[in-house]
C-alpha cells in the first residue's frame, strides 16, 4: 500500500496526496486532478482502498468531488451522489481496464476520463 501512495505522490505531488485510516480502509485523496482534454479542468479523487486490495483481483472504489460534470456540464450517467465515511462524494458506474499491477495513476485517470466526454 506505501508503494501505491507513494506512486501516486511521484505522479501529482507530495502536497497533493492524503490519506486518512478509516477501520481497516485507507482513504487516500488526490487533489487537483487535471480532467483529460479540458482545459483547466480539475477535480479531486478518493480511492478506497482495503488492506488486501493488490490481492483480492478487484478495482478499489474510485470517487470524484461532487460538481464534477462532463464538457456538457451534466453530471453523465450512472454518476451519483455517495457518501463515503461521513463525506460527499460521486461514484459512477465506468468501465476501465485495471488491475494490481498498474501503476496506480492508471486508477485516478481512469477515473477521471469518465468525465472528459458528453454521454447524456
Amino acid at each position: 500500500m506505501q508503494m501505491f501512495i507513494a506512486e501516486l505522490r511521484q505522479r501529482y505531488g507530495a502536497d497533493a496526496v492524503s490519506t486518512r485510516m478509516m477501520g481497516t480502509e485507507t482513504l487516500v485523496k488526490v487533489a487537483g486532478v487535471p480532467v483529460p482534454h479540458r482545459s483547466n479542468v480539475m477535480t479531486d479523487v478518493l480511492i478506497v482502498l482495503a488492506s488486501n486490495f493488490r490481492t483480492n483481483g478487484g478495482r478499489p472504489p474510485v470517487y470524484v468531488k461532487p460538481g464534477t460534470t462532463q464538457p456538457n456540464g451534466r453530471p453523465g450517467r450512472n454518476v451519483n451522489p455517495a457518501l463515503v465515511h461521513g463525506e460527499s462524494w460521486l461514484g459512477m458506474s465506468w468501465q476501465f481496464d485495471w488491475s494490481a499491477g498498474l501503476p496506480a495513476w492508471t486508477l485516478v485517470e481512469g477515473a477521471v476520463r469518465r468525465f472528459s466526454i458528453n454521454d447524456d
